[in-house]
């Protein structure tokens, strides 16, 4: 018996070929051409056009968009992130006071020198070989995860023995900031096996009559401080007030010199050592030598304190026969002022893709 045919069926038996409406194959994005008549077709294909056209004109909106997005983002100072930064691949020497970050292994928190690109004549750069150091007019050891294993990195890639050379030789100041600061000293001892091996200790630098001591638990903490009458570069320093925040395991403390290791006579030839801030809950914090050329703390963001790294460079552009223009406004007001221009961008964003999902098409 023959199967009886279904409603649908029977209404499409009495449509005309010319009313049949075009297919789109959805893989091939076309039009089958496929039992339609030529005004169909030309209709299909208009329509086509527009679609695509569309598409044009909403892929082209979007590169702009995001062209400008990209462009408004990258004019943005905001920190970056350890060892991601576009600042690493700084190398040149530039024009003005010369200043060289070594370029650890582990660096971190190396913002702490951001500051210093602010002033006109300053040129930053970053070394991790012998053969870029040349001879700065400042040397500065920044922070490290990981302080024994980059000082071994230090001594191996030469650099400990060049630097140690342009101190005493060519007296090039010399800071070192956290972990570079616990380089600087006589020993690092790491009894608890925070860094290495418990039990183990390497030499240190031998610039400052100092021994750190490295402990599990971890010193976090915002802080201010006075800083105290210094020699060399940070005389006009007296009595100075400097914020920042500390971030660092273990101790650093005095070596007194008839007990020094005695390994080297880098550090006892200026000896003698002199606490460099004193801070506001009445613990010291860093040490300055005498000859004025080293100095160390554990203040992260201590260049961004205005009046004290406007001094130090003021100092160096004077023995180099240069001046500076005095920058006029703080770190910590120039931060601000970026997170407020990111501020904008992001609502700016916000209400495009509100305007967006709105638009009457």
């Amino acid at each position: 018996m023959p199967r009886r045919k279904t409603q649908i069926e029977n209404e499409l038996e009495n449509v005309s070929e010319s009313e049949l409406s075009p297919i789109r194959d959805i893989e091939s994005d076309e039009i089958v051409m496929k039992e339609f008549s030529e005004e169909d077709a030309a209709a299909a294909k208009e329509q086509l056009e527009e679609m695509d056209e569309r598409k044009r004109i909403n892929a082209s909106r979007t590169r702009k968009r995001n062209l400008y997005r990209h462009d408004s983002y990258a004019s943005l100072d905001i920190d970056d992130e350890d060892s991601l930064s576009d600042r690493l691949n700084q190398t040149q020497k530039g024009a003005g006071i010369d200043v060289a970050v070594i370029h650890l292994p582990h660096i971190s928190n190396f913002t702490d020198f951001n500051a210093l690109e602010h002033y006109e004549g300053v040129s930053l750069r970053y070394v991790d070989r012998t053969a870029h150091l040349g001879h700065p007019d400042l040397i500065l050891l920044p922070g490290t995860k990981n302080t024994m294993a980059d000082l071994k990195w230090l001594r191996e890639s030469g650099l400990e023995a060049l630097i140690q050379r342009l101190v005493k030789e060519e007296q090039v100041p010399l800071i070192g900031i956290c972990g570079g600061y616990q380089m600087l000293g006589e020993r690092l001892s790491d009894p608890e096996g925070v860094e290495g091996e418990p039990g183990s200790s390497m030499r240190g630098m031998e610039l400052l009559a100092a021994e750190t001591i490295f402990a599990a638990e971890k010193t976090r903490t915002q802080t201010e401080g006075t800083l105290q009458e210094l020699p060399g570069i940070y005389a006009a320093c007296a009595g100075q007030t400097v914020k920042g925040y500390e971030i660092h395991m273990g101790e650093t403390f005095r070596t007194e010199i008839e007990t020094g290791t005695g390994n080297s006579d880098i550090s006892h030839e200026n000896g003698e050592i002199s606490p460099a801030v004193r801070l506001a809950d009445g613990r010291m914090d860093g040490f300055v030598r005498a000859d004025g050329l080293v100095f160390g703390s554990y203040l992260h963001g201590i260049f961004d304190n205005l009046e004290f790294t406007g001094a130090i460079l003021n100092q160096l552009a004077e023995k180099k026969g240069i001046s500076l223009t005095a920058k006029a406004q703080s770190m910590e007001e120039y931060k601000e002022s970026q997170y407020d221009k990111l501020a904008d961008l992001v609502l700016h964003q916000k209400v495009g893709q509100v305007l967006s999902q709105i638009q009457v098409r």
